[in-house]
């Protein structure tokens, strides 16, 4: 159930599906000694402000989580790393952005993950190493847009 367009765009930066797919953007996380939850919530806000800036997806707003998941009884701070996938096709999203942080050696690792909610399928994969916290951000939105990529390489071939 993948929409598909022509490949043969010319002057493309993304594919532009006639109609958008859905991405839910999970909120990030780390364990607790790694960054602080404020940092956490705002790299989360910058990826789905970057899978927006992308024109290839709708994104799922943070408020509209909240409402769909509250009619199921569930909040976004329930879900852990094995339920994210069922979030995503909760929220009628056809993918779902998951991030996570570490810390070694003085830098924090950042690996960020698409998987397609229709089959449980990992569709994107990409990881980042930066010096500190304002480092990570600043990589943020070009390692969205490489995941995106990666997504419109496997999704959007020529029909």
């Amino acid at each position: 159930s993948r929409r598909v367009v022509n490949s043969n765009v010319v002057n493309r930066k993304f594919a532009q599906p006639a109609a958008k797919n859905r991405i839910a953007v999970l909120d990030f996380r780390a364990p607790a000694a790694v960054i602080e939850e404020q940092k956490l919530l705002l790299l989360t806000d910058y990826a789905r402000e970057a899978a927006f800036k992308s024109g290839t997806f709708d994104v799922v707003t943070e408020e509209n989580a909240e409402i769909i998941l509250a009619s199921y009884g569930r909040e976004l701070e329930d879900c852990a790393a094995s339920c994210e996938i069922e979030f995503g096709a909760m929220l009628a999203a056809d993918y779902v952005l998951t991030g996570r942080l570490a810390n070694s050696g003085g830098y924090t690792f950042v690996s960020m993950s698409i998987h397609d909610t229709e089959n449980a399928r990992l569709v994107a994969k990409i990881s980042y190493t930066s010096k500190n916290f304002i480092e990570a951000r600043s990589l943020l939105e070009v390692n969205v847009f490489k995941l995106i990529k990666q997504i419109d390489e496997i999704y959007y071939e020529e029909a």
